[in-house]
């Protein structure tokens, strides 16, 4: 999908938009790095609303194992968000800040672990976005 078409489909919806990407530069992207950084840096300035979260920061590999049955970013979101993990307060919501907080410490741990090597998922975040609910943990 060309980059104009969604970030033409994003403007089309009216609510906040939290875009998840895992992939590294060299993950098989038609671009450069400076195209990437570029087309997210693009994506991050469309307006109130819309925010990415990057699996790594702009010159890291985004790393997958078949450990993790995913990348360790989509893996670190999966184990937060399903299991509860990045529920800091523990009141059963979880807020894209606890979210960001769990996911930005997960991942350098396993990669460096598994992989011997570093990722740093980066996001820019602000307070109401800090504070905005992504998710209810299942009562079990």
């Amino acid at each position: 999908m060309a980059f104009d078409e969604i970030t033409s489909r994003l403007n089309e919806v009216q609510c906040k938009k939290l875009i998840f990407l895992d992939a590294c530069f060299s993950g098989g992207a038609k671009a450069s790095v400076a195209d990437i950084n570029k087309a997210i840096r693009q994506l991050n300035a469309q307006g109130e609303g819309v925010t990415t979260f990057s699996s790594s920061s702009n010159e890291e590999y985004s790393y997958e194992d078949v450990k993790w049955q995913n990348g360790a970013f989509t893996f670190s979101i999966k184990e937060g968000l399903h299991d509860g993990k990045s529920d800091q307060d523990g009141n059963g919501i979880i807020t894209i800040g606890e979210l960001y907080d769990y996911v930005s410490g997960r991942v350098p741990k396993i990669v460096q672990d598994v992989k011997g090597q570093e990722q740093h998922p980066n996001m820019p975040l602000t307070n109401l976005l800090k504070n905005t609910t992504i998710y209810v943990v299942p009562k079990q």
